[in-house]
């Protein structure tokens, strides 16, 4: 087990995200961040994703056997062992270990920084082909490349997966306001826009760059809606006259 000392004073926080918004996108961009250590999804179920500078390092603090024997724990090694770098976070996706969560979102040192994605059509379509194909991420140095993968969408499915990403994102800011917490937001729209980026850095507490980071995951399904929605045309008819009608264009 490869672990570091104390955390130095080093900064925290934290990358709250619905899945497939671009923050795998977003976590190592600021991760190439000369000041930013930034984990990917320390708590999710299958493994312990570390950051992209660890990775390509072998370094690690343990794996899923040893975060699950005391998340509060691990997360308190995680902190301590940014050493390196005096800015440390980690992304937590919706649903992703409540006594985490919870944890993290009512400490106010802790920074928050909150992903979203405008397109509720693109998300859902994302998500479920991630479900099927197993594949959550893609690197340059990854296997797996998007080949093709289409999927029949149920509307009602989607009306509820839009509807549970935007009950998610209105209690998480709710919970933010009501304890005076400041957090800022950045959509998957504008990830890769130069002062969408600089408002992150800044509320982090980080050098501010004229040219804009760039991240090295890779996006798994570019190819339009309707060539990776099997029922497009079923689709588009069940949400016309519906806020979701727009997205299908997008």
């Amino acid at each position: 087990m490869t672990q570091g000392g104390g955390d130095g004073g080093s900064t925290r926080f934290v990358v709250l995200a619905c899945p497939r918004s671009g923050s795998n996108w977003l976590c190592s961009a600021l991760d190439s961040h000369p000041e930013i250590l930034c984990h990917h999804e320390i708590f999710n179920p299958k493994e312990v994703k570390y950051a992209v500078k660890w990775r390509r390092a072998g370094r690690h603090i343990g794996g899923r056997e040893q975060r699950d024997a005391d998340p509060p724990a691990f997360l308190q090694a995680l902190w301590a062992a940014g050493v390196e770098e005096r800015i440390v976070g980690f992304k937590i996706n919706r649903g992703q270990d409540p006594r985490i969560f919870d944890a993290v979102l009512s400490e106010p040192a802790i920074r928050k920084v909150i992903v979203s994605r405008q397109n509720r059509v693109r998300a859902f379509v994302s998500e479920s082909i991630a479900l099927e194909t197993g594949e959550w991420e893609s690197y340059p140095w990854s296997r797996y490349r998007q080949n093709g993968h289409r999927i029949a969408v149920e509307a009602e499915a989607l009306h509820r997966h839009a509807q549970v990403n935007d009950r998610y994102l209105d209690d998480l800011r709710a919970r933010l306001s009501e304890t005076g917490q400041a957090a800022v937001e950045i959509g998957y729209e504008n990830l890769r826009d130069l002062e969408a980026q600089n408002r992150v850095l800044r509320h982090l507490g980080a050098k501010e760059f004229e040219s804009p980071l760039t991240g090295v995951t890779e996006r798994l399904n570019p190819a339009p809606l309707r060539d990776l929605i099997a029922n497009f045309d079923a689709l588009e008819a069940r949400l016309r006259d519906t806020p979701l009608h727009a997205d299908l264009d997008a």
